[in-house]
């Protein structure tokens, strides 16, 4: 490594990052971009398979060995949760940033979406980025950190078709980022939110093709990259943001709100 980003500068340098769901599609390129700013980065995936491995070897080949700890926890459960920051605490001491990026959908209309499922969906995308905050939060207050949190949201945060669990829970996101934000800016932590549009990712290839037409009907007329959304997570963990607390960012290629056709 040179010691410059593609974007040229480092900005991470020294900071310790926190990445869930970092084996696939935003979080592996959230993962990866944060490691080649400087970052020494700690990520968690529901299991340390084959694709978890890889982005392990990959954000070391970037970044050298030693830069990356990765662990398999659900987000879902608060066990999990102290785990996996008691072992990140453990490697390097510190966290300064949390990028809650964790998410499934197992989505139906609202008179056939079983319980648990509903509770399922709930659980990663909302109830894990509440656990994660939370338990980050005490050590950004304990070490006086002036710490970041960014949470991954979606166009789709205020209802879709056949999205009412998904929907509801990064509806949800939008409003824990603002409780965070507004409690927490007093004490120099910033909470921010990322709002990506279509992203090519394993989670929206079962998209049915007509709310994928209408999606892609963004100025940009084309589906976002992982990589491009990782940008804007980490243009507002890094210096650039220092400014942005509470601010929505959408890396949507311009579209605010999904118009579904009926």
């Amino acid at each position: 490594m040179n010691g410059e980003t593609s974007g040229g500068r480092r900005d991470l340098d020294g900071k310790v990052v926190v990445v869930t769901g970092g084996s696939r599609g935003i979080g592996r390129s959230i993962v990866l971009a944060a490691v080649e700013r400087g970052a020494r980065v700690a990520f968690c995936a529901r299991s340390m398979g084959e694709a978890a491995q890889d982005v392990h070897a990959e954000a070391e080949r970037i970044g050298g060995t030693g830069r990356v700890f990765a662990m398999a926890a659900d987000v879902s459960h608060r066990g999990d949760v102290d785990a996996f920051v008691d072992a990140t605490l453990g490697v390097w001491g510190t966290i300064d940033v949390l990028l809650n990026n964790a998410a499934i959908d197992k989505d139906a209309l609202l008179l056939q979406m079983p319980v648990a499922e509903f509770g399922t969906v709930l659980g990663i995308n909302l109830t894990g980025p509440f656990l994660m905050s939370q338990r980050v939060l005490r050590e950004f207050l304990r070490h006086d950190t002036p710490g970041v949190i960014v949470n991954i949201g979606s166009i789709f945060d205020r209802g879709a078709p056949s999205q009412t669990a998904y929907s509801t829970s990064k509806g949800g996101l939008r409003g824990l980022t603002h409780a965070i934000a507004e409690q927490y800016g007093p004490s120099g932590i910033r909470a921010n939110l990322v709002v990506s549009g279509l992203v090519e990712t394993e989670l929206s290839r079962h998209m049915p093709a007509h709310f994928r037409k209408s999606v892609l009907s963004n100025p940009l007329a084309r589906a976002g990259g992982t990589e491009e959304v990782a940008s804007a997570v980490l243009l507002l963990a890094g210096r650039a943001g220092r400014a942005m607390n509470g601010a929505t960012v959408y890396a949507s290629g311009g579209i605010v709100d999904a118009n579904f056709p009926g």
